[in-house]
């Protein structure tokens, strides 16, 4: 008779103690807006939880990501806008005086503006973004473009190298945020170029002159490709980030789903759990 009457005391006890501990979870709950405060409360759905904030944690990194990729993207634009404008104005310079019937003083004066339209479109190519030189590939801390005159020669070097500034966007994908200077600018031939026609107006050489001219417009119809190309890059990076944004949404709802209480729900339980 002992026996059983301490079984049944067990059993009232032990029922208490957990009733007690549901009223302390629900009275938590509605106190903390959340639906489990410690692991022991819902171990599976701590461990949901995590790996959803984990992956969150991920995209979010992604879009950050994306942001300098577009902030990287509009700056090239811009200098591939202005750096066609410098070529194309240095073909209508080389028009001007292809007809070798011009004074020593106007070739001189528009040697002068070569000069500085090749300065220009060095500066252009070292431009800098966050301190970061974006024509200089993966070498971004070096200055991508110096002058120097060798022998008597004059020329631009390239300093940085031939990869592309790539932005992580997804588990193994990324996007070209902007092209290295070497397929920019030295493949476009623009600093040759502009440097071979000075040497033409000074020696008042007008097939020299001519060729050169041809081959400005064929940069200028280069950097506008490059222009372009930047385009179809910046529409995609668009399509990323929508992307990533919804899928951002998506996922905060179902953490907050799992983790944020049911006030309605909480305080009936807790009613119940008083009574």
């Amino acid at each position: 008779m002992r026996v059983a009457t301490q079984s049944v005391y067990r059993g009232i006890q032990q029922n208490i103690w957990r009733l007690s501990r549901e009223l302390k979870r629900t009275e938590d709950q509605v106190s903390s807006g959340k639906n489990f405060n410690r692991p022991s409360d819902n171990p599976a759905a701590v461990v949901h939880s995590l790996g959803l904030r984990a992956t969150l944690a991920r995209i979010d990194q992604y879009q950050k990501n994306l942001q300098t990729g577009s902030q990287w993207m509009d700056l090239n634009e811009t200098v591939l806008n202005q750096v066609s404008t410098v070529a194309a104005r240095a073909q209508d310079i080389a028009l001007k005086v292809d007809g070798g019937n011009q004074t020593a003083e106007v070739r001189a004066l528009a040697v002068a503006e070569i000069d500085q339209l090749l300065d220009e479109a060095i500066a252009l190519g070292n431009t800098q973004l966050s301190g970061k030189y974006i024509f200089g590939g993966y070498r971004n801390a070096t200055t991508p473009f110096v002058r120097v005159v060798d022998g008597g020669v004059e020329r631009v070097v390239y300093q940085g190298d031939g990869n592309d500034f790539q932005v992580l966007v997804g588990p193994g994908e990324t996007i070209s945020a902007g092209k290295n200077g070497q397929t920019v600018f030295m493949d476009s031939h623009l600093f040759s170029g502009l440097i071979d026609l000075k040497q033409a107006i000074l020696n008042n050489d007008p097939a020299a002159i001519q060729q050169q001219s041809t081959l400005l417009q064929g940069a200028t119809d280069y950097f506008n490709a490059q222009v372009s190309d930047v385009g179809i890059r910046q529409s995609r990076l668009k399509i990323k980030a929508d992307i990533l944004s919804r899928f951002n949404l998506h996922l905060q709802n179902q953490v907050d789903d799992l983790e944020n209480v049911d006030y309605s729900r909480a305080i009936l339980e807790l009613k119940e759990q008083q009574t």
